[in-house]
């Protein structure tokens, strides 16, 4: 049975990075990485996400050690490339610009490992949730827009009403 922390160092080097390449893209710095990969009971959850992203390795994997790592199940030994690691790590800080720009990030948070899981769980319960968030969005957007064209509505009356006194 092997370690959370020596999972975490095989699906590193599984995935062809060195210490100070992975903790650039998670961005932490490469001791931080080296203490993680020494006791991982401290590592935030979001850290962990972002590794099994990176590295191409299960997140129960990781976590449990059940379940076998991807690149193991799917036969894969060759290293990322540049470009699918910068794009990837492009997506992680487009979606940390996201939850920073939320009033509640923590709820944020929540909010996409929530998504995440039923993503995983079942795809047509996902596509469903996401289908009523833009729905429900788009009637959001219509209200705001019939609520500030009224306000201008009043706005201008209340200009009138003032010029004609």
């Amino acid at each position: 049975m092997t370690t959370i922390e020596e999972r975490l160092k095989t699906a590193r080097k599984n995935a062809g990075f060195s210490q100070k390449d992975l903790a650039k893209n998670l961005g932490i710095t490469a001791r931080t990485l080296q203490r993680y990969e020494k006791d991982a009971s401290k590592m935030p959850i979001e850290i962990m996400t972002n590794i099994s992203h990176l590295c191409d390795a299960d997140l129960v994997w990781l976590i449990t050690g059940d379940g076998g790592n991807k690149k193991d199940i799917k036969g894969k030994t060759e290293s990322k490339s540049n470009s699918e690691s910068s794009n990837i790590t492009k997506v992680i800080h487009e979606h940390q610009d996201l939850i920073k720009r939320f009033k509640n990030p923590e709820v944020a948070k929540e909010a996409t490992e929530d998504l995440i899981e039923l993503e995983s769980i079942h795809d047509g319960l996902y596509a469903d949730t996401i289908k009523h968030i833009k729905t429900t969005l788009n009637a959001a957007r219509i209200m705001k827009g019939s609520t500030q064209k009224k306000q201008s509505q009043n706005e201008s009356s209340t200009k009138k009403r003032a010029n004609e006194k």
